[in-house]
């Protein structure tokens, strides 16, 4: 496998170069290449190579060795937040059923083997002399399973295989021949943006620099951190640029080195492109596309002033291993007409784990697998434009959501008949934020609070709508809940009555 035998050489070479660095430590090139050795010896005497392991934590840099042990070591792993709840980490767990849960955090999970940070720790700093193997890793191996949010309620496991990583990291190492020597990570390990910063940075032999959650959340301490970090490139959403470009700090005054900013997750709007060059005279921005069935992503436009000044931004040309096609009403569209992405090649996804059904979205045609991506889109003069989703997908400050899974688990909560949710967009078709309209039960006492309580309990942070209580839905003409009034209530110009608890 090319990127994991770029990732050894630098092990071997880069000596005390630093490769990781978090708030609390940095660990150099020699010291990772030891950790990831020793673990992954020890994960080869005890468990089966070819199984998963699940990795829980935060950015902690025991967790990058875990990655490593498990990529070189022949284990497929699952990379789970530690801000995710313990329910839904229980529904991965019953998906995926890994054979062994390495926790870099405090995690309580049923019917499993944990191995607790401490643990973790004693092996990879004493655990004696275990050099890092040289990989051996076949094409159709997965790689990694990451989870998104389903559309049955339950989160899915896309299978990345060896091939499909392979795929994307050699594009990657294409579109910055210049490697950068310090990248900046925003995402969570278990959202798939975090796979271009984290592999391509090894694979350079730069260092990963990471802002865990806390610090993304305060500001002084987030220019700070970026401030002292040197950063040439940065991964990252287009929600997370505006967040910063709120500063006029963010400039290149105060941060002269950054060099490169890659978008992917959401849309990036024309003026947020637009108010990065004015801070950043000469910066690369450039905006990728794809699901995280394709692996984090499979097309990429350079944005400059030119493209700055559309109505919407290309999304750009495709990985050389991957066939774009734009499909409507079941025939390949003409040049222009929109329809349907449809992603076919190396990056597409071996499937999800445990999952047969009909109705899935992959397939192969030619003897290529396929993904259709629920996206809609045009090509014009061979550049790809995303619109958004068909279906009810959607993203929220770079997260994919599915509305229905927020229903199902809204549904299940105590008192709550029935729950629909909708999102609001702002002028450019950007998400901004979820409403819920929840229908008690006859009866049922339960308060907004209480219920955005317990849905947090189920559901991570990003996915937790407004509450709205309601005393029953309104129908549309055939009888069906009409999602569209709910929507336009959602934006303040509803005519149907609220539930009187709604205003408690």
């Amino acid at each position: 496998m090319i990127l994991l035998e770029k990732i050894w050489e630098n092990l071997q070479e880069k000596g005390t170069a630093v490769a990781y660095s978090c708030e609390t430590r940095q660990i150099s090139y020699q010291e990772l290449g030891k950790w990831s050795g020793r673990l992954c010896a020890y994960l080869k005497r005890q468990f089966t190579q070819g199984e998963p392991v699940l990795i829980y934590g935060h950015k902690q840099p025991v967790m990058a060795a875990a990655f490593l042990a498990c990529a070189f070591g022949g284990f497929p792993y699952i990379p789970v937040d530690s801000s995710t709840p313990k329910e839904r980490v229980q529904a991965i767990l019953h998906s995926a059923r890994p054979q062994v849960l390495l926790a870099a955090e405090p995690v309580q999970a049923d019917e499993i083997s944990i191995i607790d940070r401490k643990t973790l720790e004693q092996i990879c700093e004493e655990g004696g002399e275990m050099p890092l193997p040289y990989p051996a890793r076949k094409p159709d191996e997965i790689f990694y399973i990451i989870y998104t949010s389903g559309s049955t309620g339950v989160p899915k496991g896309v299978m990345v295989t060896c091939e499909n990583l392979d795929s994307f990291t050699s594009w990657m190492m294409k579109l910055f021949p210049k490697a950068p020597s310090v990248i900046v990570n925003q995402a969570s390990f278990s959202f798939d943006l975090s796979v271009a910063d984290f592999w391509p940075a090894l694979a350079w032999g730069a260092q990963e620099y990471t802002l865990c959650r806390q610090v993304q959340k305060d500001y002084p301490a987030l220019f700070s951190r970026l401030e002292k970090s040197g950063a040439k490139m940065m991964v990252l959403t287009p929600s997370f640029a505006s967040l910063l470009l709120a500063d006029q700090s963010f400039c290149a005054k105060r941060f002269p080195g950054l060099d490169v900013l890659f978008f992917c997750g959401e849309t990036l709007l024309p003026k947020t492109a637009r108010a990065l060059l004015d801070r950043f005279p000469g910066l690369r921005i450039i905006n990728a596309y794809g699901p995280t069935e394709c692996t984090v992503a499979v097309t990429a436009a350079e944005i400059g002033e030119k493209e700055a000044s559309q109505s919407i931004l290309p999304v750009g040309i495709a990985n050389p291993g991957v066939e774009v096609y734009i499909e409507n009403g079941g025939k390949l569209a003409k040049e222009g007409e929109e329809g349907e992405i449809i992603l076919c090649g190396d990056s597409v996804a071996a499937g999800y784990i445990g999952q047969k059904s009909h109705a899935s979205p992959f397939g192969i045609k030619n003897g290529k697998r396929y993904y259709r991506t629920g996206d809609l889109g045009w090509i014009q003069n061979g550049v790809l434009y995303c619109k958004g989703r068909l279906d009810s997908q959607v993203k929220l400050r770079g997260y994919r959501v599915e509305l229905q899974d927020v229903e199902q688990n809204l549904s299940a909560l105590p008192g709550v008949e029935e729950a629909v949710v909708v999102s609001c967009e702002n002028r450019e078709g950007q998400t901004t934020r979820l409403v819920a309209f929840v229908q008690l039960y006859e009866g049922a006492k339960p308060t907004k609070q209480q219920l955005q309580a317990l849905l947090a309990q189920r559901l991570p942070v990003y996915m937790c709508p407004i509450i709205r209580l309601v005393k029953a839905f309104p129908l549309n003409e055939n009888g069906k809940c009409d999602r569209k009034r709910l929507k336009e209530a959602a934006n303040g110009r509803g005519d149907f009555e609220a539930d009187p608890r709604d205003w408690e």
